[in-house]
């Protein structure tokens, strides 16, 4: 098997994001069709206004610049738009890197584990010249689209079993603190 090798800067576009005190618009959880892009948080942060930011789109990748992790961009149910903060960054790809890939190979692959590692400690913040300097290997199309599609399954297997397992923990804590109220 052939693979290309090429550094990101000449495969993608990379756009930053705003820092959350530069936004003049009110920010609530009261839903609109504008919401701050962050798949890390559990709980949704919309903007009222209408005032010109920095975007994030389904056709991009998001990464985490902190945590070190790209995530594929979801369309929202009634979002128009997707507000890019300065803790991510927007990564277009050119038509030779799928995205599922991409996301794959920057979260799991030891090519680009050993890459992020080697720039310094994992508190630190990667910067923009980082994510253009490093190197991905890229196999043909075919191969990314199934490494991808596996990658998005297990993804998605991986989410409903921790929501399992959740509910179940939380029927068992019920259980438990209803016993206990009986008997005490």
């Amino acid at each position: 098997m052939k693979f290309t090798k090429s550094k990101l800067g000449n495969l993608a576009d990379f756009t930053t994001g705003i820092l959350l005190p530069r936004i003049k618009d009110p920010i609530d959880e009261k839903p609109s069709q504008r919401m701050i892009y962050n798949p890390l948080s559990r709980s949704v942060r919309y903007i009222h206004g209408d005032s010109e930011l920095p975007l994030i789109t389904t056709d991009q990748i998001g990464i985490s610049m902190l945590q070190r992790e790209a995530y594929l961009v979801e369309k929202k149910a009634f979002v128009d738009e997707q507000i890019l903060t300065a803790n991510f960054t927007a990564a277009t790809l050119d038509s030779r890197v799928k995205q599922s890939y991409f996301v794959w190979w920057f979260n799991h692959s030891i090519e680009a584990q050993r890459q992020l590692e080697a720039l310094g400690q994992l508190g630190r913040r990667v910067i923009l010249k980082d994510l253009r300097e490093m190197t991905i290997s890229i196999p043909n199309l075919s191969l990314q689209h199934d490494i991808g599609e596996l990658y998005v399954l297990s993804q998605k297997r991986s989410i409903a079993l921790k929501r399992k397992a959740d509910l179940t923990e939380e029927q068992a804590l019920q259980f438990i603190r209803q016993h206990m109220m009986e008997e005490g």
